[in-house]
This record gives structure tokens, sequence and C-alpha cells, in this order.
């Protein structure tokens, strides 16, 4: 979780008001990640990235802005303005949860006295073992 003086006070810190600057208010035409974090940072890497999507959930939990993403064309961020743009927000986020439930499950029930990796896997590891030796 993103702490700064700024969020202490329930103020929007200068990157968080960058990002508001940037994302359209509505669905029809939202801004994808790579290209706000250009504008936002200055460049696109996996680590600026990261820091805009951190700096967007602070948005969303903390500061309360509806805030939602587009998985398909177009893809991007966008400020939702109604109950249905709202909607289709969450709905990605549902799954993403039941996803992480069932991989959560999936390792709880994990049986370690089965020390045994299934063939599949054994030969996939193998396979991959030889392609980063070959690299």
């Amino acid at each position: 979780m993103i702490k700064d003086a700024a969020s202490a006070n329930n103020e929007f810190s200068e990157m968080e008001t960058a990002i508001l600057t940037f994302i359209p208010n509505g669905m029809e035409r939202p801004r994808p990640l790579n290209e706000l974090t250009m504008l936002v940072v200055g460049k696109d890497s996996l680590n600026e990235r990261r820091k805009v999507r951190d700096l967007i959930n602070h948005l969303v939990v903390v500061h309360h802005i509806p805030i939602g993403a587009r998985y398909t064309k177009p893809n991007g961020y966008y400020i939702a303005t109604n109950d249905h743009e709202r909607d289709l927000a969450i709905e990605p986020l549902i799954s993403q949860v039941v996803e992480l439930e069932r991989r959560i499950q999936s390792l709880v029930n994990t049986d370690f006295s089965q020390n045994k990796k299934p063939a599949e896997l054994e030969t996939y590891h193998n396979h991959l073992a030889k392609q980063v030796l070959l690299f």
C-alpha cells in the first residue's frame, strides 16, 4: 500500500493527480496502461507500470475514485460515470477473485506425502530446462 504525506491528509499526491488527469471519464475510450505510464512517468517499463497500477489501486481503495479497467478492445483504464460502467469494472475483479480462490484451495489441498511429480509435468519441466540451456 502506498503511504505518503498526501495520502495521510487524504489529499492526492502529484502522481495521483497526474493519473486522474489522464484517465478519461467513461469507458468509451479507456487509456491503456502503457500509454498512461508514459504520460505520468515519462517512460514505460514493468516497474513503472506496477507503480501506476499500485497508485490506481490506492485511488480506488483510499480515495474512492471509481476507476475501472476494460480488458477487451479498446482496453485500458477509465473513470466509471454510472452504475453500468461500475458494474462492468467489477466483473473482471470477481473473476480474478474466483481464480485466486481456486488456486488457494489447490495449494491448501496439496498432499506432500506424495513426493512425485506427474509425468506430464516432469516432461514439460525437462523440456523447459533444455530450452534454457540452449538459450
